[in-house]
């Protein structure tokens, strides 16, 4: 009968005879950068899950060891993967669609930012100037 140990140091033979081929596969380049991408955070996930079983095999408490903060990055990173796959699949160009994102309206901002700066537009200033001239003339009169 084999004990805990012998399974996983059969398990980590398995894996490293067909770590080759999964490297391969990510190097190439037919593959898409998402595909790659989703590859990369497996293998991270995957090289960091065997660490933590290693701790865990010889007795090491993992309870605030930075392998497991580095498992919930990767674990992070996978959920930016996946939503990234389900935009691709579902939206097409991999961005929002229209519905969803909110449009800027160029004229207000700009009007926003004039406004905020403090700096008049000459056009402004000659309206305002012309206007001053007229209400004058009225009050003199």
């Amino acid at each position: 009968m084999s004990g805990p140990r012998e399974v996983l140091e059969a398990a980590v033979a398995e894996l490293a005879g067909e770590l080759p081929a999964v490297v391969a596969a990510v190097r190439g380049e037919e593959s898409s950068a998402l595909r790659r991408a989703e590859a990369h955070v497996a293998l991270a996930y995957a090289a960091g899950a065997l660490f933590y079983v290693f701790l865990r095999a010889q007795g090491v408490p993992t309870e605030g060891h930075p392998v497991v903060d580095e498992l919930q990055r990767v674990q992070q990173a996978y959920a930016k993967v996946r939503r990234a796959q389900s935009a691709v699949e579902g939206g097409g160009s991999g961005g929002e669609s229209d519905t969803e994102r909110p449009k800027v309206d160029v004229a207000a901002a700009a009007r926003l930012v004039v406004a905020g700066s403090g700096i008049a537009k000459p056009d402004r200033e000659k309206r305002k100037s012309k206007s001053k001239k007229k209400k004058k003339a009225k009050n003199s009169h």
